[in-house]
């Protein structure tokens, strides 16, 4: 049997360690993701650029409520999902308003926006904050202006909650991927024990965030220890240069198994190379994301050119729901953190996740 193909059999024993939404959930979370199929884009009203509002006059007139959305960045596809996903949300929501902002990495413009959405007096503020940056003092500021700020990220303190996917389980489930896939091989040979060789291709080598993947992805493999890592690279998140980093795990290192990608992204770059070097049926690859529309993880996995995904979810839509509960029940009190599970995708799987989706909502 070849790797790849064990994919199509790993969701059944992987059920276990990802945990799929329960079935009191199941009827809640399809509607969920129903609701969130049926929005139109389209017919959203026309929100112009702060810039240009402000320009225009029309910020004075208008009372609705502010949620702001600070991002470190929206380089990436999944930031892109999370801005858009946001915006059609709150558009939906009668007497709210949605703004944004690009941080571009930099703390200091991030901690400049924060400042202006206070003293906008925003009706609640989401930040996905850049690394390593301190905003203590105006996370503080704000909640004292009874502003709430919603993190979606663990490492950010003194928010009103947080709200993430912890990047050390999506290490996780991914390195048990890995490992049960190369046990079912080891077993088709009559092998007794897993073994394998392991490239792993991340966004950077100085975001924490691919640090903590990778950390998490290591720990998963010591439960086999004849699965190694022989080769881990950065591709800046980049399709072309996965291409280019592939080509240098072919020449040094000449075979290899499993490739884990940091994202669903790099995945498509590795499906490119492992074609071009016609390693592709001997090799399983995995991405991170699992984001909808063409060239996306769940199309890629639909169309067979990856092998799995571990679905990441967008965060968002849950930091909203308790934005809008807080604005509804002054009594409501969220807990410090909502830690939501990524979940391995696989052919086995698929059509489950296309209609239930992967993750639940938390219940506040």
């Amino acid at each position: 049997m070849h790797l790849r193909y064990t994919s199509l059999l790993l969701a059944t024993a992987l059920i276990v360690s990802c945990e799929p939404p329960d079935e009191d959930a199941k009827d809640l979370l399809a509607r969920h993701h129903e609701k969130l199929r049926q929005v139109d884009p389209e017919s959203m009203t026309f929100q112009p650029p702060p810039e240009l509002a402000a320009t225009l006059g029309l910020n004075k007139n208008d009372h609705r409520a502010e949620v702001v959305f600070l991002q470190a960045h929206t380089s990436s596809a999944y930031q892109l999902f999370q801005k858009n996903m946001l915006t059609i949300l709150v558009g939906r929501q009668s007497g709210n308003r949605f703004t944004s902002f690009d941080a571009s990495g930099k703390a200091e413009t991030q901690a400049r926006q924060l400042r202006e959405a206070i003293q906008r007096q925003a009706a609640a503020i989401i930040i996905d904050p850049v690394e390593n940056a301190e905003f203590s003092s105006l996370i503080a500021e704000a909640l004292s202006a009874s502003i709430p700020v919603i993190s979606l990220d663990k490492h950010l303190q003194g928010c009103t909650t947080r709200v993430y996917c912890d990047p050390i389980e999506i290490g996780k489930a991914a390195g048990s991927l890995a490992v049960e896939a190369l046990r079912r091989k080891a077993a088709e040979e009559g092998r007794d024990a897993p073994a394998g060789r392991v490239v792993q291709l991340r966004g950077s080598d100085d975001s924490r965030w691919c640090s903590e993947v990778a950390a998490g992805f290591g720990e998963a493999l010591k439960a086999a220890p004849g699965v190694l890592i022989v080769h881990d690279a950065p591709t800046e998140g980049s399709a072309e240069k996965a291409f280019q980093r592939l080509a240098d795990a072919v020449r040094i290192q000449k075979q290899f198994d499993i490739v884990f990608a940091h994202s669903d992204t790099i995945a498509q770059g590795v499906v490119k190379g492992a074609n071009t070097y016609n390693i592709r049926e001997n090799l399983l690859i995995a991405g991170v994301n699992a984001l909808p529309g063409r060239n996306e993880g769940m199309h890629l996995l639909r169309s067979g050119e990856i092998d799995a995904t571990v679905g990441r979810p967008p965060l968002v839509d849950a930091a909203l729901e308790i934005v809008l509960k807080l604005r509804k029940d002054a009594a409501y009190k969220p807990k410090e953190e909502y830690p939501i599970p990524p979940f391995i995708i696989t052919p086995a799987n698929l059509d489950q996740v296309t209609s239930k989706g992967f993750y639940r909502m938390p219940k506040l």
